[in-house]
């Protein structure tokens, strides 16, 4: 694909992108291309990559291997301030002695923007996520998710390329959390900027994103549209991550069935599979049964309470039942007239599979991984006061991260990465401290 072609479709960019710490590989040959103004969400459970990956396009880690580029410019060793990027944290990391307008404006006040110019664009963030009236408060006086939109309006007021947002509504309750999730999504129509999500909830993964990646173990399992993940997972890890899913092998084919789609049937029905209703739990505007299959397998059925009540729910349990679906049920696993690339993906799968295994048997045997005691002695080492999980552990690079802080697009930004250092390096508390005061 030519340059032109680059910058005028995808804003952000990975190429064969490997980070390892030590011998914990992090991120692992990934490849993904976020599109101009698109809601783009990389989606996995904990220690999956997704914020390794992040942080690789912001800058704060450096690829061993590939590269990023924005715009289709290489800027896989460019300092983070150089990038034209901003990033949102969970913890808002906002100036407690500042105003909200004070806290919006002051990454254009380290640019040098004329005052006037900075107050006209600080008030047009503000009014754009809905606190056009709150700019006087400090942030003590503001809730969660109020507090979580001046760090929204403090990273657009800078018009970046692109806006990266690691868990950001992840504090919140569910229902504030719920409803930023559509404001967030408006707000990205709006400006008509790239958003990069990360996040572990699935449901904010469907409510918000244009298009999906799920990580696992460092690797993208898939990327797609949320209804294209959704309906047509490619692997059992994404049938199963992305909402609930139901894997059933028939006649050497595997296949997955969403519980949502299964009809549950008269023992004397003419279609669908025989069973035995296991269990059946009544959830208000639903019913979740599990059937155990004549044929082999256990699925778990979804049905309406239109006209059932709780004792009716109880009254199905231990009886005989038959499940039926559509016949496009997804299919996972190779057949005998699957291709060779279609093996090749499901004896990947399989190995990945048997690694994991491995790894959750020796640790049911007491025993500790290599890696896992490369780390333990990583943080003994630089006197780190507590531990974190493998792709938070810091290393010699993290001084350049601090040093780079006092060029960031957003200084707030830094003043969160120094802070944190402070907190977990005792050691280097009097070098870094002063920085603090600086700012």
């Amino acid at each position: 694909m030519s340059q032109q072609v680059l910058q005028t479709d995808a804003d952000v960019r990975c190429v064969g992108l490997t980070k390892r710490f030590g011998e914990v590989l992090a991120v692992d040959s990934v490849d993904l291309e976020v599109r101009r103004g698109e809601f783009f969400t990389m989606l996995g459970p904990s220690g999956s990559g997704k914020t390794t990956t992040l942080r690789l396009i912001a800058g704060f880690e450096r690829p061993d291997e590939g590269r990023v580029e924005l715009a289709g410019n290489d800027v896989s060793r460019e300092p983070p301030y150089a990038r034209n990027v901003n990033t949102v944290f969970q913890d808002y990391a906002l100036f407690p002695h500042m105003t909200v307008l004070e806290n919006v404006e002051y990454g254009l006040m380290v640019r040098k923007v004329r005052k006037d110019d900075r107050r006209r664009r600080a008030h047009a963030a503000l009014e754009m996520v809905r606190l056009g009236g709150l700019a006087q408060r400090k942030p003590s006086q503001l809730s969660g998710g109020q507090r979580q939109r001046v760090a929204l309006a403090r990273a657009i007021v800078n018009q970046p390329r692109a806006l990266l947002l690691d868990e950001p509504l992840g504090a919140l309750d569910l229902k504030l959390r719920q409803q930023l999730q559509i404001e967030l999504k408006q707000i990205q129509k709006e400006l008509g900027m790239t958003f990069v999500y990360v996040t572990h909830d699935q449901e904010e993964a469907l409510t918000m994103s244009d298009r999906i990646a799920v990580f696992n173990e460092g690797r993208v399992e898939q990327v797609g549209a949320p209804a294209e993940m959704y309906e047509h997972p490619r692997t059992e890890f994404v049938a199963g991550f992305i909402g609930t899913s139901n894997v059933l092998v028939r006649n050497g084919r595997t296949f997955t069935v969403r519980p949502e789609k299964i009809r549950v049937l008269p023992a004397d029905a003419g279609e669908g599979e025989p069973g035995v209703v296991r269990a059946a739990v009544y959830l208000g505007a639903v019913t979740r049964y599990l059937v155990e299959l004549e044929g082999g397998g256990e699925l778990v059925a979804l049905q309406q309470n239109l006209e059932v009540s709780s004792s009716d729910v109880h009254a199905m349990e231990g009886k005989r039942v038959r499940l039926a679906w559509r016949p496009d049920a997804t299919r996972l696993g190779p057949g005998p007239d699957s291709t060779r690339r279609e093996r090749e993906e499901a004896n990947s799968l399989v190995a990945r599979r048997a690694r994991r295994a491995g790894r959750d048997a020796r640790r049911a045997g007491g025993g500790r991984l290599k890696d896992e005691r490369a780390a333990d002695e990583d943080r003994t080492r630089r006197g780190c006061s507590q531990s974190h999980g493998v792709g938070a552990v810091h290393r010699p690079e993290l001084r350049e991260e601090v040093r780079a802080a006092d060029g960031l697009q957003d200084p707030a930004e830094g003043c969160w990465l120094v802070e944190r250092d402070v907190q977990h390096h005792p050691r280097r508390r009097q070098r870094i401290r002063p920085r603090v005061r600086v700012w």
